[in-house]
């Protein structure tokens, strides 16, 4: 299963990768960095396949409502795989929602989409607040600050898994940031998501 991309980004991750797989690596960065409505006429095939999908996805074409209840449908065993985050996956099973004898790994051919949380200093800052702000910054960016990230919020740490505990290494083995790719653009995804309403459920 995936929840509907409208509902949430894992399953708008699987959508906008499935389109993708039938685009040439111009149509996709100009999809990432521009907009331009009338590449959205390259879409046809994947929509096709997502549709052709459907009789395979859960109640034979039932898609969950959101990130979460894709997430608690696997838990539950209501369903046996679906494209996930990681950080919710690891929360998922940290609080014994999901079972330890449930797995993910990072699909890499092609890769999905991702992108970073940022930590900025203002280039006005006074200079005060700003040797604060950077002593923060130096913290979040140390191995003990990435383990409190990487435990209240199941965040991908920054730095080197080799300069963390092997607890918190471990539940980060199998994912890799560097191999994920861009998103579309944010028209592009708006008007991927209308376009799966019309073109997929059946």
């Amino acid at each position: 299963a995936y929840n509907s991309p409208s509902s949430g980004g894992s399953g708008g991750a699987f959508v906008m990768t499935v389109l993708a797989k039938y685009l040439s690596k111009s149509e996709q960065t100009r999809m990432q960095t521009t907009y331009d409505k009338s590449l959205e006429s390259k879409w046809d095939e994947g929509f096709a396949a997502l549709k052709d999908l459907g009789p395979s996805t859960y109640q034979k074409g039932v898609y969950p409502n959101g990130n979460d209840q894709v997430l608690q449908m696997l838990g539950s065993g209501q369903i046996q795989m679906a494209p996930v985050w990681s950080d919710q996956f690891i929360t998922a099973q940290k609080a014994g929602t999901i079972g330890k004898d449930v797995a993910f790994t990072q699909i890499s051919d092609p890769s999905f989409t991702g992108s970073a949380s940022y930590l900025g200093i203002p280039a006005t800052e006074p200079a005060a607040k700003k040797q604060a702000a950077e002593e923060l910054a130096d913290f979040v960016l140390s191995s003990q600050g990435q383990q409190l990230v990487a435990k209240a919020v199941s965040g991908y740490p920054v730095v080197p898994l080799s300069s963390l505990p092997s607890s918190v290494a471990e539940q980060f083995s199998k994912a890799d940031p560097s191999k994920l790719r861009l998103g579309f653009q944010s028209a592009f995804q708006a008007d991927m998501n209308a376009a799966w309403d019309a073109k997929v459920p059946q």
